[in-house]
């Protein structure tokens, strides 16, 4: 695997040099090496990388709160799963960047609407994980607790929320590339600063080194939380 990926970083560099490809469309590695050291030593892709951070951790963050928090709801409770299963399955398969345009006229061009945005997308993968984890709870444990004396809410404390565990995090490591991405189409679309921006503003002035130094960042950001939400996965189920 390094081997194929040494040959694919030299072809980069050489195919541009030897004139096999546009310089201009598709710059060497070298140069892209050199302007993304260039941005960072403006401060300008780091503003850029905060602002996106930003709006990805506190999306995921409220949709990993929401979204356990519906599941174990619409597990332990009857008439909440009557009543929102079928709304969840209709809109689930719907691609949530289509609302970007609505949310822009509701909540403007700031932060509000792309991380409300990011975190309705962020919500289903990590409830509907959540939800299939809890549905396969053994109903021993239920009968355990219910012969215990506990109630709806100490049932939901002490027994579903402590078994979806493994599948809360299955589905967070699913929600955060798509919640990456959510965040860049709509910074790319609306404006108010972060990578997708200054992607949207490197295109318009024909900056191709900018972009990819920008997509090299995001996927760094995209293999980062990919390997931290591993690593706490193996901290929090260490029986696992």
């Amino acid at each position: 695997m390094a081997l194929a990926l040494a040959a694919v970083l030299a072809l980069w560099e050489l195919l541009p040099r030897a004139g096999a490809v546009n310089p201009v469309l598709f710059p060497p590695l070298s140069r892209v090496i050199a302007t993304f050291f260039e941005l960072i030593a403006q401060g300008a892709l780091a503003k850029a990388t905060v602002v996106t951070l930003y709006r990805t951790v506190v999306a995921l963050a409220a949709g990993f709160a929401a979204g356990v928090a519906f599941a174990a709801l619409m597990v332990s409770l009857h008439p909440v799963r009557w009543l929102f299963e079928p709304f969840f399955s209709l809109t689930y398969p719907m691609p949530k960047i289509a609302l970007i345009p609505i949310f822009v006229l509701w909540f403007g061009i700031g932060d509000l609407a792309k991380v409300l945005l990011a975190t309705l997308t962020a919500f289903y993968p990590i409830m509907l994980s959540t939800q299939a984890a809890a549905r396969g709870i053994r109903q021993s444990l239920h009968w355990s607790a219910q012969s215990l004396g506990a109630g709806h809410a100490a049932m939901i404390w002490k027994v579903v929320l402590p078994a979806s565990i493994p599948g809360a995090m299955t589905g967070l490591q699913v929600a955060a590339p798509l919640t990456i991405i959510v965040v860049v189409v709509s910074e790319m679309t609306s404006s108010g600063g972060g990578l997708g921006n200054m992607l949207t503003v490197a295109s318009r002035n024909f900056e191709m080194g900018v972009q990819f130094a920008v997509l090299f960042t995001l996927m760094l950001i995209g293999v980062g939380f990919d390997r931290l939400i591993v690593l706490v996965r193996k901290a929090v189920l260490r029986w696992e």
